[in-house]
């Protein structure tokens, strides 16, 4: 990987996860176009992977449905 590349991983690793979700979705539209269906399936099975991992290290936090649907409601009715 170059020196840029590297140095762009820093700086990523250091934006909330709302932000990286968003330049992730960007990525991945510039590419949209030009994965096969294998391609895509196999950068899916990446993603799930990595999330699971995530979630088992205690990076991501899981929030119980219960409070994710009172939240909507205040937040949207």
């Amino acid at each position: 990987m170059s020196e840029k590349a590297e140095k762009l991983k820093a700086e990523l690793a250091s934006l909330s996860l709302e932000d990286r979700d968003e330049i992730r979705a960007y990525l991945e539209s510039l590419e949209a176009e030009e994965l096969t269906e294998e391609e895509w399936r196999a950068l899916w099975s990446e993603e799930i992977n990595r999330r699971i991992e995530a979630v088992k290290s205690g990076k991501t936090k899981l929030i119980p449905w219960e409070e994710v649907s009172r939240e909507m409601r205040e937040k949207y009715g």
